[in-house]
């Protein structure tokens, strides 16, 4: 989704990692060895902020090449960096949510049946239909239809690449999640 916020985060991550090191030199000049000096302070301590600004520095040197007639190697290509600096990321440990044990489940949905406010009911929807939390947040009543909740390809995190072609999600509402609803 392109919003505003997300255009600002871009803005902010080229001026504060991208400028400081490789100026405003000819972007025709930079290589994949400038690429990696710049990422490489940022690679040691967040390799997610290192990889969000390799990929957006990737998309203005497409964007740069896009016109070209004899293209040229990226030199904000992945497979280098990773080569060059994966060692580095082995600081980063992913630490997901412990899930919910199955048995906890009944006794979590009275908690959130008992609660008025909108985000126990959104987790509620959320545990009914499998959907993911920002589908139900922006679920709209246009989009609930004869007991089912049809929700458009273009609000879906697949709704690009090989699943652009899929039509919408369709989920059939149990009794739970109409009573919800209702």
């Amino acid at each position: 989704k392109d919003t505003k916020k997300h255009w600002r985060q871009w803005e902010k991550s080229i001026e504060k990692h991208v400028i400081p090191t490789l100026g405003d030199r000819p972007w025709r000049s930079i290589s994949k060895i400038d690429i990696k000096t710049m990422l490489e302070t940022i690679w040691k301590s967040s390799t997610v902020t290192a990889d969000r600004v390799r990929a957006r520095c990737r998309q203005l040197f497409e964007y740069g090449y896009a016109d070209d007639a004899v293209p040229a190697a990226n030199p904000a290509d992945y497979a280098y960096i990773k080569i060059k600096l994966g060692a580095a990321a082995d600081h980063h440990v992913v630490q997901h949510f412990t899930a919910l044990d199955i048995d906890a489940l009944p006794a979590l949905m009275s908690d959130l049946a008992k609660s008025v406010k909108i985000g126990a009911k959104a987790l509620q929807l959320v545990i009914l239909t499998t959907c993911r939390s920002d589908t139900a947040r922006h679920a709209t009543w246009g989009e609930v239809q004869d007991n089912t909740w049809i929700v458009p390809r273009s609000r879906m995190k697949s709704r690009k690449g090989k699943n652009a072609a899929r039509g919408p999600w369709q989920c059939p509402l149990n009794k739970p999640a109409l009573d919800l609803l209702a």
